[in-house]
């Protein structure tokens, strides 16, 4: 990306960052409140008719850079986060723990009126053996191994939900991003192995936790898709599948990721070693989440809204019923060209949108801030907020979204050549919907206040309509 968009953002000392599986050590807390957020309870999935459902909305920071951030976090509260961290940062060699930085980040979190999720991860050093191939970021992360001694594992696993469980924290994942082998050295076979010693652990430590899979990253399930619509002897939606959930990919990785025109082009990708392991570990995790030992399906999207659809199409045809689908980490990837302000915000909220009407619970972003110092400074996932801290069109689209979705029915909105999702509360409600091809018109008595231009929308722009429930009804329902 050019220096205007840097420009544009705003550089500054005091800028925040966030890395997409890394965390950093924050800087010293306050003493926390005396009271934390509600913990996550079992939820069902939104739907186009039925009960209230909670769907939550939260982001994910630098703790060096949370300072900058704080007063549009709490505007936000209550939130939600997570927190990833490794045995081996804790614990390198099995000894007495080292709580200090957990402590400062879950402390601070309920100062702030977050909830904070922990991502539990092995790392590599003395407690699992061998020697790490990957480091990542400045806290030289590791890839993770299966430890030498499960009973250890499960003691420390144990400690943690021990200590955390009082100070408001029922959500844990086991490991992250395990098709990544900077994330998991290891097989399928061997994580299985592993979640089921972690899973007992927690639920023996705290019976009222949830836990999470480790997730699958998001350009893994392109091929997952892909694969599936070839069992099905698609071929053709399979291959425009694929050309449509990679459109922001192709071209940035070389040839691990190209736009492919026929079965043998298509094939030749999926025969991929990368694709391969993405593949094995789609199984892997789905044998877990129909074992019983998971609560939550951690979803983790990039991609083009286009691509969204696809998503949430793959997640309702493999996700066991019972399992609630939570969004942990969603972004917006764009690399080699300058998105504008207006379409970073229509990402935000289409790709939101998407992820809710199609059952997701909670939708964390990442990042939520522009760090033009940090790795990188091209801005490859935009940012809620710039450079500076302070709100951009997407933040205040999020935010919206956010405050309609509190104690609200949830619908999907697929009719009159509209698209997106609505919340309804109080015999009011409010949608964020957009219309493909032409502009959006709606009743005298319905409010339509546009989300990323001033003054008339774009066609083809998410818009938000506001009104009685009975006067959107006609527009929103077939």
């Amino acid at each position: 990306m050019t220096p205007r968009r840097l420009l544009a953002a705003g550089l500054t000392a005091a800028v925040l960052t966030l890395a997409g599986c890394t965390s950093s050590t924050p800087s010293p807390s306050p003493s926390p409140s005396t009271s934390a957020p509600s913990p996550s309870t079992s939820s069902p999935s939104p739907s186009s008719s039925g009960p209230s459902v909670p769907v939550r909305f939260g982001s994910k920071w630098d703790w060096n850079k949370v300072t900058s951030a704080e007063s549009w976090i709490r505007s936000q509260a209550p939130g939600v986060t997570f927190f990833e961290f490794q045995w081996c940062d804790v614990s390198p060699t099995g000894g007495a723990p080292d709580w200090a930085l957990l402590d400062r980040v879950v402390d601070r979190s309920r100062d702030l009126g977050v909830e904070m999720m922990l991502k539990i991860r092995t790392g590599t050093c003395a407690v699992t053996g061998g020697t790490a191939k990957f480091t990542r970021g400045a806290k030289n992360k590791s890839e993770s191994r299966l430890p030498k001694d499960l009973a250890a594992y499960a003691a420390f696993v144990t400690s943690v939900v021990q200590r955390y469980a009082p100070r408001g924290v029922h959500t844990y994942a086991v490991e992250n991003e395990v098709n990544g082998e900077t994330f998991w050295s290891g097989t399928g076979a061997e994580f299985e192995q592993l979640f089921a010693v972690a899973a007992k652990a927690i639920k023996a430590a705290d019976p009222s936790a949830r836990i999470s899979d480790g997730g699958i990253s998001s350009t893994a399930y392109g091929a997952a898709i892909a694969t599936r619509l070839l069992a099905q002897g698609k071929e053709s939606k399979a291959i425009a599948a694929w050309n449509t959930y990679y459109e922001r990919r192709i071209g940035v990785r070389g040839r691990q990721i190209v736009r492919v025109t026929n079965r043998a082009e298509l094939d030749a990708m999926l025969a991929g070693d990368q694709a391969k392991r993405n593949l094995a570990m789609f199984a892997a995790d789905e044998r877990i989440l129909a074992s019983g030992l998971a609560d939550i399906r951690q979803v983790h999207f990039y991609e083009a809204p286009e691509a969204a659809d696809l998503l949430v199409d793959y997640l309702k045809a493999t996700t066991p019923s019972g399992i609630d689908l939570q969004a942990w980490e969603v972004g917006s990837f764009v690399k080699g060209r300058d998105p504008s302000e207006a379409e970073m915000a229509s990402d935000v909220v289409r790709t939101s949108a998407a992820l809710i009407s199609g059952g997701s619970t909670m939708v964390i972003w990442l990042p939520l801030a522009f760090n033009p110092g940090g790795d990188n400074s091209d801005e490859p996932r935009s940012g809620l907020l710039d450079g500076f801290g302070a709100p951009r069109a997407g933040a205040k689209a999020f935010s919206a979204m956010r405050a309609a979705a509190v104690n609200a029915t949830v619908r999907a909105v697929d009719a009159n050549g509209l698209i997106g999702v609505s919340f309804t509360r109080d015999g009011m409600t409010t949608a964020y919907v957009w219309k493909a091809g032409s502009a959006v018109t709606v009743p005298a008595n319905v409010t339509l206040t546009p989300l990323v231009t001033v003054g008339t929308p774009v066609v083809g722009e998410p818009v938000e309509l506001s009104g009685a429930a009975a006067d959107l009804s006609p527009i929103l329902e077939q």
